[in-house]
């Protein structure tokens, strides 16, 4: 029996199939060396408290070339590096509890619009304030 596009083979048959991995973008050197100029300052500070500098700094300047490559594989945007400091090669906690806090500050900032004010539903909490206090206000009237 031959298979036809609504049967269950053909459904068991796609479902096996693994999806399409975009590969990862090149990246180009030039920017890895260019934000490493920004922690360089700071990381020579803390590798001179350390016994052996120079190997703490050739391992702190790795360390920031792999984190600033996994964040670009992983499609983190330049604004969100930067805002959120994420490829600190000083820091030692967990580098996926970092990202995943940036990438929740980034989503609870996402519906801001310029101009607006705090949060995005500030508008309709204020007219619904407004609306209790006339509410209020015309109960009192009646009274």
């Amino acid at each position: 029996m031959m298979a036809t596009w609504g049967s269950d083979t053909a459904y068991t048959m796609f479902s096996r199939l693994s999806p399409l991995r975009a590969a990862p973008r090149a990246i180009d050197h030039r920017l890895v060396d260019r934000r490493w100029d920004r922690w360089l300052p700071w990381c020579v500070q803390s590798a001179r408290a350390t016994a052996d500098p120079a190997n703490e700094l050739f391992r702190l300047r790795e360390l920031h070339a792999e984190r600033f490559t996994a964040l670009l594989h992983a499609s983190v945007s330049m604004r969100a590096i930067t805002a959120g400091d994420l490829d600190d090669p000083r820091w030692t906690g967990d580098f996926t509890a970092r990202l995943a806090e940036a990438v929740e500050r980034r989503r609870v900032r996402m519906g801001r619009v310029a101009g607006r004010g705090g949060r995005p539903n500030q508008r309709a909490e204020k007219e619904a304030r407004r609306r209790r206090r006339r509410e209020r206000e015309r109960t009192k009237e009646k009274k």
